[in-house]
């Protein structure tokens, strides 16, 4: 008789009454949070429906102090890399932030070019068709 190994999921009730499933690599991206900084923290907002890692640090006079770090739609291994990448000294957050905004324009522009040159080819099609010019002909001299 062969069994199949159960997955390891925990169940938790949001705010709402409504329950959520939370699967058992959402725990192993906790864990290599934690690894990575002590002082990170994980929770989920039911309202935006995102994950939020942040900072959690507490002062010796009692103060609680939470830094965002980042908010993502899953929690996979891609956020333990990203906060890596921001946790290393020589990240650069300015000059990431320009990177990033100017491959968001190149990306906008080059959807918007595509967009307008599929349009342009539907509207040459459609005048030539209109003016008869769209039949394959053959001139013999």
């Amino acid at each position: 008789m062969e069994l199949e190994a159960a997955t390891l999921a925990q169940v938790i009730e949001g705010a709402d009454g409504r329950t959520y499933e939370v699967p058992s690599d959402v725990g192993m991206v906790v864990r290599d949070l934690r690894a990575i900084d002590p002082t990170l923290r994980v929770r989920y907002s039911e309202r935006g429906r995102h994950f939020v890692v942040y900072q959690h640090i507490e002062s010796p006079d009692g103060r609680v102090v939470d830094h965002l770090v980042l908010t993502a739609l899953e929690l996979d291994q891609r956020v333990v890399n990203r906060v890596r990448e921001i946790a290393s000294p020589d990240y650069d957050f300015v000059a990431d932030s320009e990177r990033r905004r100017a491959q968001r324009e190149r990306d906008s522009k080059a959807e918007l070019r595509d967009r307008i040159r599929a349009e342009g080819d539907r509207a040459a099609h459609a005048a030539r068709k209109d003016l008869g010019l769209d039949k394959a002909r053959i001139f013999v001299p």
